[in-house]
């Protein structure tokens, strides 16, 4: 029943069917985006807010026990060589965890959008390529 019709179309209405397909195909995906874009935004609003509320409080806690590691380390050394042992220290630590978070950084921002997009792409030069002969 297909192939009647299609056999019944000229060049010209195929290439409109195409084309009118391509811009359908181009405002999904854009709406696709918008929508994982959207997804993404509200996650990560939520969970900065999360982020921020929870590093004050582990700043806080974590200054408490630097001083109180400095106070324990005096009763056996200056208090200033105490000082300057734990900075060093927590620059190594701090450093430590600086590489390993920067490694872990690279994501795939839109996954989703990016390779449907790749497949639509596949399919319309599919299309561009049948309808060619």
């Amino acid at each position: 029943m297909w192939e009647s019709k299609l056999e019944a179309l000229t060049i010209g209405d195929l290439m409109r069917k195409l084309l009118n397909n391509i811009a359908l195909l181009v405002d999904k995906e854009v709406e696709l985006a918008r929508q994982e874009a959207k997804e993404n935004v509200s996650q990560m609003v939520g969970g900065i807010g999360l982020l921020v509320g929870g590093a004050v409080l582990l700043l806080t806690a974590f200054i408490c026990l630097v001083v109180a590691a400095i106070l324990a380390l005096s009763a056996i050394m200056p208090g200033w060589l105490a000082a300057v042992l734990v900075a060093i220290f927590l620059i190594i630590v701090g450093a430590l965890l600086a590489i390993v978070g920067r490694s872990r950084l690279v994501s795939k921002p839109m996954g989703i959008t990016v390779a449907t997009f790749k497949e639509d792409l596949k399919w319309v030069r599919r299309q561009m390529t049948s309808s060619a002969k």
